[in-house]
C-alpha cells in the first residue's frame, strides 16, 4: 500500500518536471520564431497559421474524449475502438490531401493559400497526435503522454532553430554580397 502511495507521488514530480521542461522548450521556441519573423505581417501569418491549428486542435479533443468514455466507461474492445478511430483518421487525411493539393495548385493566384497549405499539411498530424494522446490517457499511460508532449515541443524547437538558423544564412550571404559588389 505505502509501495503505491510513493509511486503515484513520484509519477506527480515527474509529470511537474514534463511540464516545467516542456514549458522552457516552448518558452525558448517562442524566443526563437519571435526572432526570426522579423516584420509584422510574418507574424501576423505565424499567428494565423498556429492558432487555427490550435482551434482545430481543441476541436478534435472533443471527439478524443469519447476515447477515454469508450475504454474506461463503456468497455468497448480496444481494438475494435482503434480500427474505427483508424478509418475516420485516414478518411480525414484524404479529404485533407484532396484540399491541399487544391490549395496548393491556387497559391499562385492567391497568397494567402500558402499558409491554409501549411494549415492543411499540418493538420493530419495534429488529429494523430490529439487521438494518440486521448488514446495514452485512455490507457492510463501518463508517462507515455508527458513524453509525447516533450517531443512535441522539442520537434517544434528544433524547426524554429532551423528556421533562425536559415534566416541568419540568408543575412550574413546577403551582406556578403552587398560588400563583394562595393
Amino acid at each position: 500500500m505505502q509501495g503505491d502511495f510513493v509511486r503515484a507521488v513520484l509519477q506527480v514530480f515527474r509529470t511537474i518536471g514534463y511540464k516545467l521542461g516542456i514549458s522552457a522548450i516552448t518558452f525558448l521556441s517562442g524566443v526563437l520564431v519571435t526572432r526570426y519573423f522579423a516584420s509584422l505581417s510574418d507574424r501576423g501569418n505565424y499567428a494565423l497559421v498556429t492558432s487555427t491549428l490550435l482551434f482545430g486542435s481543441t476541436f478534435l479533443s472533443g471527439y478524443g474524449a469519447f476515447v477515454n468514455y469508450g475504454l474506461n466507461r463503456l468497455k468497448l474492445d480496444r481494438s475494435r475502438l482503434l480500427g474505427v478511430l483508424a478509418r475516420l483518421y485516414i478518411k480525414l487525411a484524404i479529404v485533407i490531401l484532396a484540399l491541399l493539393i487544391v490549395s496548393v495548385s491556387l497559391t499562385r493566384a492567391f497568397p494567402i493559400l500558402f499558409y491554409i497549405s501549411f494549415i492543411l499539411a499540418a493538420l493530419p498530424f495534429v488529429i494523430l497526435y490529439n487521438y494518440s494522446s486521448r488514446l495514452l490517457q485512455a490507457l492510463n499511460e501518463i508517462s507515455w503522454v508527458n513524453r509525447m508532449n516533450m517531443v512535441q515541443a522539442s520537434l517544434f524547437l528544433v524547426g524554429a532553430a532551423v528556421l533562425y538558423g536559415l534566416n541568419h544564412l540568408r543575412h550574413s550571404a546577403l551582406s556578403h554580397i552587398s560588400c563583394l559588389s562595393r
